[in-house]
């Protein structure tokens, strides 16, 4: 905020002296960071403003310069500002003054600048920037309201809040995060995709706005659902159901096996390799929404009624138990004497030809070693003796049928591949699948694949799995010496950090707290319509990412930004802006008679007057104590 303040002087000429243009006992000669500003009080702050507004130059600003005085947990805004700036300079060993003049030297960057400037406004009014201005209203309130910034300062003021309330704990993963050796292989994965040898992630990165919006979109389209969540939006109610409650550590557990073996990482990108040589990658979508879209006898499926998905789910959760039971058939009997049935069950599937037919009570009977007819089934569901085969699993076997329909052919040659890659961990999977069903997560899921099954997005994501699982597809030239791109095994490492139990505990409640708000989904919808929109300056914000990385390939803002969360002194003064509602008011608010700071800064943009106050910004060099530029 001050440096928006400092914009102000854009009457001076350029040859002129900062101090040369103060009148003695004016509100400027009140205005000098040199000696330092004390910490809630904001007589200075105001003089500063009313300096830099002799002549209405930053009236827009008046809302925050009302706002410094504006109560926090520990004084007011103006002293929450102050602070977190002066712990930011004492933590790189400079002065207040030396932060905000290395804050100027970025405006030499002046192409690289406006670019990001480009991409904040595109994202304040969820419109190209061509358009702010013309085809969309600068100073409407409307349009404001229409972004995607202005419903995130809620979200992030109640997420502030909610780290405040805690007691700011959430801070010991990010940190961890940030500092972690892993954390660059992230970013230069990222922002070198583009350049990727794999045509199909380079075609990802080329076009992920328009990748993004259309499953965006389609998420939010309930014309198609078959079990209504609260809200209708598929992707909020299923990132609801995960970030509820403690699934995620549970779940991330009972995967250990797998997530804990390399051997299980290399088979698995071996997998999906295999799918993509084969043509069934992109496939796999439809072939798995078929299961959503039938019931377990292969009937459209009604709303109220189990998909064959679920009822497939099903089985093996119920089945995950070991069963010991003889049955009377009459002309023979049924013994049974297995460790787990739902591991029989998947060894019989994936011993299966997917050439030759298949049916759920053929694979149950390749499980028991035993001739079962339906028939037979019946009897043995009806004898009552035996505590898993029931009426309710001899129904949902018949999912198992739905895997050998025309629809889910490459789901099932898939399954069986996949089955077989992990042969060492049946049982884990067994698992898997019951922990999913007692968590009740496979019928919003389904509810997501419905939307987006089919989708050339989807399929562009699928085509892109191979380079995401295999570094060797995507390391190029631009790769710093030491960094590799991220593989399977950083997936894995980035599941499991996240879903440990102490971990999730303080990760929880933010997200939480993040996913349950409705201004969050305002700004979801205004993001996806800006980026379905051709020819705007955030497709081009990986380019722009590069620029920053190639600066200092060690990336060195990461090591930066984890000693600001971890200082205390920089952390806690800066939510408590981010919580401010005078902060969030004075940001988010416009009018024609009255325009807000956000629509000043496109006013500037627009007009031309940006490149003016950048010449004068550098004016402020001598009176900081750094050169001129």
């Amino acid at each position: 905020m001050l440096v928006l303040l400092l914009g102000g002087c854009v009457s001076l000429e350029p040859a002129d002296d900062w101090q040369d243009a103060l009148e003695p006992g004016g509100p400027c000669r009140a205005f000098d960071l040199t000696d330092g500003v004390v910490a809630g009080d904001n007589t200075e702050l105001h003089a500063a403003f009313d300096c830099l507004n002799r002549q209405g130059t930053v009236q827009p600003l008046a809302r925050l310069d009302v706002a410094l005085d504006g109560a926090t947990r520990s004084g007011n805004v103006g002293g929450a500002a102050v602070s977190a700036l002066s712990a930011l300079a004492g933590q790189e060993g400079l002065s207040l003054a030396g932060l905000l003049d290395g804050g100027l030297g970025l405006l030499d960057e002046r192409e690289h600048l406006d670019a990001w400037l480009a991409i904040g406004l595109e994202w304040v009014y969820a419109a190209p920037a061509g358009e702010i201005g013309s085809g969309v209203s600068i100073h409407s309130q409307t349009s404001l309201d229409a972004g995607a910034v202005v419903p995130l300062l809620t979200t992030a003021g109640r997420v502030a809040a909610q780290v405040l309330d805690d007691g700011m704990v959430v801070r010991e993963p990010v940190v961890a995060a940030l500092r972690s050796a892993e954390a660059p292989r992230w970013v230069w994965s990222v922002v070198l995709a583009p350049d990727a040898p794999d045509p199909s992630l380079a075609a990802l990165a080329a076009d992920w706005p328009g990748v993004v919006a259309d499953l965006l979109q389609a998420t939010a389209d309930s014309g198609n659902d078959h079990a209504p969540g609260p809200t209708g939006n598929s992707l909020r109610d299923s990132l609801s159901v995960v970030v509820a409650a403690d699934g995620l550590p549970e779940l991330i557990g009972v995967a250990a096996p797998i997530l804990d073996d390399p051997h299980a990482h290399d088979a698995f990108a071996a997998w999906v390799e295999d799918e993509e040589e084969a043509g069934r990658l992109t496939a796999l979508d439809d072939a798995a929404a078929h299961l959503a879209q039938v019931d377990a006898a292969g009937a459209p499926v009604q709303e109220g009624d189990d998909t064959a998905l679920v009822s497939l789910v099903r089985v093996l959760h119920d089945a995950n138990r070991p069963i010991e039971c003889r049955v009377d058939l009459l002309v023979t009997d049924l013994e049974v004497d297995l460790g787990n049935l739902a591991v029989a069950i998947l060894e019989a599937i994936a011993a299966l030809d997917p050439d030759t037919a298949v049916d759920g009570v053929g694979v149950l009977g390749a499980a028991l070693d035993f001739p079962l007819t339906d028939a037979l089934l019946d009897v043995v569901a009806d004898s009552g003796t035996c505590p898993v085969i029931d009426a309710q699993f001899v129904d949902d076997l018949h999912a198992v049928d739905r895997l050998a329909d025309p629809e889910a052919e490459p789901l099932l040659r898939a399954l069986i591949g996949l089955l077989g890659a992990l042969d060492d961990h049946i049982d884990t999977v067994a698992d898997v699948a019951t922990t999913l069903h007692e968590l009740a997560w496979v019928e919003p899921a389904q509810e997501v694949l419905l939307d987006v099954a089919g989708r050339s997005s989807t399929d562009t994501i699928l085509a892109a799995l191979p380079a995401v699982f295999d570094p060797d597809l995507r390391v190029g030239d631009g790769f710093p010496a030491g960094v590799r791109a991220v593989d399977v095994g950083s997936v894995v490492e980035l599941l499991v950090a996240v879903g440990e139990a102490d971990t999730w505990r303080v990760l929880q409640p933010p997200l939480a707290e993040l996913v349950g708000a409705d201004p969050t989904w305002d700004a979801v919808t205004a993001a996806a319509r800006l980026l379905a929109r051709e020819g705007t300056a955030t497709a081009g914000v990986l380019i722009e990412l590069r620029t920053v990385c190639d600066a200092d390939p060690a990336l060195p803002w990461l090591a930066l930004a984890a000693d600001a969360v971890e200082d205390d002194a920089v952390a806690r003064p800066a939510l408590e802006l981010v919580e401010s509602a005078a902060v969030r008011q004075a940001l988010g608010t416009t009018s024609l008679e009255d325009p807000g700071p956000l629509p000043w800064l496109a006013d500037l943009r627009r007009s031309g007057t940006l490149d003016l106050l950048l010449d004068t910004l550098t004016l402020f060099r001598p009176m900081l104590g750094g050169s001129d530029a």
